[in-house]
């Protein structure tokens, strides 16, 4: 892996934790507020109002590019190993609330990804 590869790589993955970590972040309000989040609708373009998702969506190979599938991976990664030894998160899906999870968040995004990487025909393993 190059300096820069790897640099952007240590950018993203401070990026999206934080992102991930805070309920009134960009990433949370943009996948909360998108209609296809609620009625898991597949669509092909995200619009302006939703500048994050737009730059990494629209074109899919920028997510690709960045492999943010493994930035936000590991952060959901991280928050699943601190609940297993937090014995006061069960309820941590319950429908009031869910979107201030990281993970909640985190299983939206992919859903969105994934998405938008099957419309764009990306056959990458994200």
């Amino acid at each position: 892996m190059e300096a820069h590869d790897r640099d952007t790589f240590v950018f993203m993955r401070h990026y999206f934790r934080a992102l991930l970590a805070d309920p009134s972040s960009v990433l949370h309000r943009e996948l909360r507020d998108n209609p296809s989040t609620a009625t898991r609708a597949a669509h092909r373009f995200y619009s302006p109002s939703e500048p994050l998702l737009s730059f990494l969506f629209n074109d899919p190979r920028v997510a690709e590019t960045l492999s943010i599938y493994q930035a936000v991976g590991e952060a959901m990664r991280e928050e699943l190993l601190r609940l297993s030894r937090d014995v006061s998160a069960d309820d941590l899906f319950r429908d009031e609330g869910r979107w201030e999870t990281s993970l909640f968040t985190g299983i939206a995004f992919f859903d969105h990804m994934v998405t938008s990487c099957l419309l764009g025909r990306i056959r990458s393993h994200m």
